[in-house]
Formats: C-alpha cells, sequence, structure tokens
C-alpha cells in the first residue's frame, strides 16, 4: 500500500451559461470573411471557434506590443510562441526589460500588454519581471484613477481598461487601492448612453462620444476584475445594451454611431466582450522549453468526489476535487490545470492549500 504523502483538495462552482449573446453570432460571421491578425484571432477563440493559425506564422515585430499581442494570439489558437515563429517570442519579450520594467520606460501601454503575454504563457504573478512592470504601472498612476499611454499624459480609458486587465494577471484583485481607483475613475467616463468614451473631457474632435473600442476595453476590465458589466447601467441601458447599437447590417461594429461602416479591428474587440471574455482570452503553459514535459516527481491522482453534476442552463452546480500524491516521494510546485467540459465556466474556487488563480484556471501548491 503507498504511503499517502498529502492530499488536498479544492471546491469550485460552475455555470453553464446562458444563450450565446445576443450580436455575437452575427460579429463571428463577419470576421471569418477578414485577415487574420491578433486581435482577430484571440476574438474568434474567445468566442469558440477554432481556427487555422498559418497567417500569424510570420513575424517581424519590433516592439514590446509587437511580440505581445503575437504571444498572446498565439496562445489563444494553441500554438508555441517559444517555436512557431521560428523565433522564441517569450524570450524576446522578455529581452525588452530595463530598469526593473519591460521596453520603453517613458511608455505605459506596453508594460501592461507585456504582463498580459507573459501570463498567458503561464508566467506566475509571482515573477520578478511581472512584479516589477506591474509596480511600475502603479507607480505611474494619476491622481484621478486612471492610465494613459504614456507617463505623465492624461488618462483614458482604453489604457486603464488594459492596465487593470494587466494588474489582475499580477495578482491584484478589486481589494486593492490601485484598482479600485482605476474603476472608479472609468465609471467617472460613463456617458449618458451606457457606453464609454476614450476620455472627458475630451482634447480632440468627437472623442467624448461612446465608441466600441473604449466599450469593449471597459466590458473586458470589469469582467477580468470579476465585475459584472451588465450592471452598470443608465437608465436602464447596459454597456453590452450600448455596444450593440453600433452594429452594422454585416455583423461588423462601427467605432462610433456616425461612422458609415463597421471595421475588423472594432468588431474583434466587441467579440471579447460580449463573449464575456477578456485579454488574454487563453491561459497556457509553454514555459520551460524542450517539450519533454515535466519530470515526474510523485505518484499523484486526481478524484472528483461528486458522483454526477445535473445542471441546466443559467445554473450552478459546485464540484469537488481531490488530488493525492501517492509517493514515493514528495511532489513540489505541482500545478493542476482545470480543463472544464464544454459550455461550463468556473465561478468561483476555493482550494484548502496553495493558490487557485481563477484567470489562468490553474491551481499551484508548493511542498518543499
Amino acid at each position: 500500500m503507498p504511503k499517502i504523502i498529502f492530499t488536498t483538495l479544492f471546491a469550485f462552482i460552475l455555470v453553464l451559461p446562458l444563450a450565446a449573446q445576443a450580436g455575437l453570432p452575427e460579429a463571428v460571421t463577419y470576421l471569418k470573411t477578414q485577415s487574420l491578425d491578433d486581435w482577430t484571432a484571440q476574438a474568434l477563440v474567445a468566442a469558440g471557434e477554432t481556427i487555422d493559425a498559418t497567417p500569424l506564422q510570420s513575424f517581424s515585430g519590433s516592439s514590446v506590443t509587437d511580440y505581445a499581442k503575437r504571444i498572446m494570439a498565439l496562445v489563444a489558437v494553441g500554438k508555441n510562441p517559444a517555436t512557431y515563429t521560428g523565433t522564441d517570442l517569450i524570450s524576446g519579450l522578455k529581452s525588452f526589460e530595463q530598469s526593473g520594467q519591460l521596453g520603453d520606460a517613458s511608455l505605459i501601454n506596453d508594460d501592461a500588454w507585456g504582463i498580459m503575454a507573459l501570463s498567458s504563457v503561464g508566467t506566475p504573478a509571482g515573477d520578478t519581471l511581472i512584479k516589477n512592470s506591474a509596480q511600475f504601472l502603479v507607480d505611474n498612476q494619476n491622481a484621478d484613477g486612471g492610465w494613459s499611454w504614456g507617463v505623465g499624459f492624461d488618462s483614458d480609458t482604453n489604457d486603464t481598461a488594459a492596465v487593470l486587465m494587466a494588474l489582475a494577471s499580477a495578482g491584484y484583485t478589486i481589494t486593492n487601492q490601485a484598482v479600485q481607483d482605476g474603476v472608479a475613475y472609468l465609471a467617472s467616463q460613463q456617458n449618458d448612453d451606457a457606453g464609454f468614451p476614450y476620455q472627458l473631457p475630451c482634447f480632440w474632435p468627437g472623442c467624448e462620444a461612446s465608441d466600441s473600442a473604449s466599450t469593449s476595453w471597459v466590458i473586458s476590465a470589469l469582467t477580468k476584475l470579476i465585475l459584472d458589466p451588465a450592471s452598470w447601467q443608465k437608465s436602464g441601458v447596459s454597456p453590452q445594451e450600448f455596444l450593440l447599437t453600433l452594429q452594422t447590417g454585416d455583423g461588423s461594429f462601427k467605432w462610433q454611431a456616425a461612422d458609415p461602416a463597421g471595421s475588423a479591428g472594432m468588431t474583434a474587440y466587441a467579440a471579447v466582450a460580449l463573449a464575456g471574455k477578456s485579454y488574454p482570452v487563453k491561459i497556457g503553459n509553454y514555459l520551460g522549453g524542450n517539450g519533454s514535459g515535466p519530470t515526474p516527481l510523485a505518484d499523484l491522482a486526481i478524484k472528483f468526489t461528486n458522483e454526477s453534476i445535473t445542471i441546466n442552463e443559467g445554473e450552478q452546480a459546485g464540484l469537488t476535487v481531490k488530488l493525492i500524491n501517492n509517493g514515493p516521494t514528495m511532489a513540489q510546485n505541482v500545478v493542476a490545470e482545470l480543463t472544464l467540459p464544454e459550455g461550463l465556466e468556473l465561478v468561483q474556487a476555493t482550494p484548502t492549500d496553495g493558490v487557485f488563480d481563477q484567470n489562468k484556471n490553474s491551481w499551484t501548491f508548493i511542498r518543499a
């Protein structure tokens, strides 16, 4: 009889989502007619599509954001960013480290997307580069609670939403003051139509009007922070409902109501938001490199303690999972990846030991 080195478990709550958000199927149909790029790839995956990643194999980026976008897109479609393009994009992104942050020290948005990209490949929130870059973001938060694309510039909704998603990837939650202030800034920017503009007050013509990009980014940021964007209503209208007013007959989304047509970029942002997703849209484990897999240190067994689950649309169900180490040695740095049946979404997870990262669906604990 093998010796039981340890037993630990976690309980999580699953929900079968309601029917697809109105407007999302039409957006997907439109995006399938467009050229595949980093944004459309992530949007289609967020909407549940499987795509041919071949157009993403050619890469010639030169900035942190170039590397970050491609990394997140490749992870989304299930390709290894360290090998797929013939260039190790993960190492390439890390090579931009400068003075404890990513890329140009005068820029903020490159740190935000860099953090999300590192998170997407499985880099833990406690990684030094992620921690330092997140601190750089916090240190450069404006007095109004928001962030700009660059250090010392006025806050805007787009970059504030991106930073909040990055901070969430770095382990920050709504209990952190910087996150609370960022959310408060976004609330101050919401227009009476329930949508969001680029920024208020506005310093260039037209930017005071609500637009699809800003509204989509904010919806995704709130989703990532486990806040309900549908509750951010104005006169009974939610941000998602405002977003749908910008959808055209071909399924695409316009930037603003006055625009004559939609575009692939705006539609990609909107699809992620309407799918109830945020950036990065998918998390993988592409660290360690040689593809040989981890060295087995122990005989681990995962057991579902619930015999059966019956769940109807819109309902929640609890499930308990037990992880048992039968030896012969102590397991170290164990990561249990959670893969849910298609159509189910994770609402909450509570481990008895270790830490569960809901953004990555990853449960980690360490035995010395």
